[in-house]
């Protein structure tokens, strides 16, 4: 990760207004204090991916991510589910390889699949499988991942892309047989190389849905369907109206209903809060039996890390009085781990970035929705200040302080230091 240059940021924070863009998420005080176990587990799981899904390929660098979830969707229920869960990204990159991803929710299910390459569409001209051939790969594959698979989704749809050289499939989630309206998993397979290129669980309330087994829904329907069926017909009668295409190019005649849900136990209407399903694929992926070097080398990093407790009271020291942490996930990119932390203050939001390894300052981001700006800080106080607040958190090893500049207005100053390595500047 390039070091930012954070610095005129954290004078701004003192003496005027910093932006950011801050997805609120519920945050669990749990404290995963990482041990030599912990290590072992993770190297363990790796091994066990890399043999499902034949990695063999040596990839140049590896990163393992755990994301607390954010559920909050107005559920109390899913938010009690899914507290202290996370979803585990092991990523794989390569610039020759390209990218693979596999994510594992903490309870350890399959949750996601993504694979890309450069030279992934060379066999675009070979002779294409059939959708059946495509269908038992892709059904083969999915029984390996998600155990009783046949009884947990059903397909519902598929469709070609790509000039038909790609095929998509479409699953709904079953439960007690009965398809759960909010999840569906979404499947892409190249016909002519025959290779899964993704496999993605989707759900209108994210994946906090993954961590639902059947035993949480109630099978008791008190309502027929054909009662159902009465009151579809009474309350969202077929009227004749008027809709423009898609494409905007057209107006055409349609029998509209405005469509609700049926409670099956009460009869009550509900309202339909389905977004409607929108596969994506996922723009990173990859190819690497055994740990390569750079993955136990990675994985090995784990048990360096400060716990996640300490994290938290360096973000309260750093950040000041009055801001709660909303949620801490840890992230890792080529040389280190990060513990990424966002916070909330009066409805204002932050984020934290620390070394997971020293606690070291990252990046510092607070937003404060000030109406009236009048900074009267001297440049050489804002610079005093400034080096001060990076002495006491950052790391200044890489930083020129003799070629500091300083920028200031009356919504605040901004304390530019450029990083240096090997006597050169290090561009943006």
């Amino acid at each position: 990760m390039k070091k930012k240059i954070i610095y005129a940021l954290s004078l701004a924070l003192l003496v005027g207004p910093v932006m950011a863009s801050v997805e609120k998420a519920n945050y669990n005080s749990t404290d995963e204090a990482v041990s030599v176990d912990i290590t072992k587990k993770e190297m363990e799981k790796v091994k066990d991916i890399k043999e499902k899904f034949n990695i063999t390929e040596a990839y140049e660098d590896f990163n393992l991510i755990k994301n607390p979830l954010n559920s909050d969707k107005g559920s109390a229920y899913l938010n009690k589910k899914s507290k202290n869960k996370t979803i585990d990204s092991y990523q794989w990159s390569d610039e020759k390889l390209g990218n693979l991803q596999v994510a594992y929710t903490s309870d350890g299910d399959f949750y996601s699949y993504s694979k890309w390459s450069k030279d992934q569409d060379a066999d675009k001209n070979s002779e294409k499988i059939s959708k059946d051939q495509a269908q038992k790969i892709v059904k083969d594959r999915l029984a390996k991942l998600i155990p009783d698979f046949d009884k947990k989704y059903k397909l519902k749809d598929f469709s070609l892309q790509d000039d038909g050289k790609e095929l998509n499939f479409y699953y709904e989630r079953l439960i007690h047989g009965i398809p759960l309206a909010s999840d569906s998993l979404y499947v892409n397979i190249s016909l002519t190389s025959k290779e899964i290129r993704d496999i993605e669980i989707n759900s209108d309330f994210g994946p906090a849905t993954s961590f639902l087994s059947d035993k949480d829904f109630t099978d008791k329907a008190k309502l027929s369907q054909e009662n159902a069926e009465k009151i579809f017909r009474e309350k969202f009668p077929l009227r004749l109206s008027y809709k423009i295409s898609n494409d905007g190019k057209s107006v055409e005649k349609v029998y509209h209903s405005e469509i609700l849900d049926i409670d099956a136990e009460d009869g009550k209407l509900v309202k339909n809060n389905n977004l409607g399903f929108m596969p994506y694929e996922m723009d990173k992926a990859a190819d690497a039996a055994g740990l390569t070097d750079v993955e136990i080398k990675k994985i090995d990093g784990l048990k360096d890390l400060k716990k996640k407790s300490q994290a938290k009271k360096r973000a309260y020291e750093i950040a000041g009085d009055g801001y709660q942490v909303t949620s801490i996930s840890l992230n890792s990119d080529k040389d280190n781990y990060y513990y990424n932390i966002n916070l909330e203050k009066d409805k204002n939001y932050g984020n934290v970035t620390l070394n997971a390894k020293n606690l070291n300052l990252v990046s510092l981001d607070l937003w404060s929705d000030r109406k009236v700006y009048n900074n009267k800080i001297k440049e050489e106080d804002a610079k005093k200040i400034a080096l001060g607040f990076l002495e006491k958190y950052g790391d200044k090893t890489e930083l020129k302080l003799d070629k500091i500049s300083i920028d200031s207005s009356k919504m605040g100053t901004s304390i530019y230091i450029p990083r240096y390595v090997n006597n050169l500047p290090v561009l943006k």
